[in-house]
């Protein structure tokens, strides 16, 4: 797969069991789906609602070339993400992983 962003080619690697594919030139991190909810420890990826979501289309899908969408991770509005329509893949940038486990957990910013 390649990166959405720089269009690197990811590498796989595996971190508490779980194989995460990393962008090894901009530290982006693509996760599949139900991925970021294993990673984050939560019931799911993202809410469900549709109030999240962010006017236009973004870079285009690593796994199935679709154009992700952009949207809020949670109602706090605190970190965007890109989120493929189609696979339910989510892309995320290089420190946003990061920024979902301190909103999770209240952690502070």
């Amino acid at each position: 797969m390649k990166c959405p962003r720089d269009d690197s080619t990811l590498q796989t690697i595996t971190r508490s069991g779980q194989e995460l594919d990393l962008c090894p030139s901009c530290s982006g991190l693509w996760c599949e789906a139900n991925e970021l909810a294993r990673l984050v420890g939560t019931p799911d990826d993202l809410p469900p609602t549709e109030d999240l979501k962010v006017d236009g289309l973004r870079a285009s899908c690593p796994a199935c070339d679709v154009s992700m969408t952009r949207r809020y991770y949670s109602q706090a509005r605190f970190v965007m993400i890109d989120r493929c329509p189609d696979c339910r893949g989510i892309w995320l940038d290089d420190s946003e992983l990061c920024d979902i486990v301190k909103q999770a957990y209240d952690l502070g910013g």
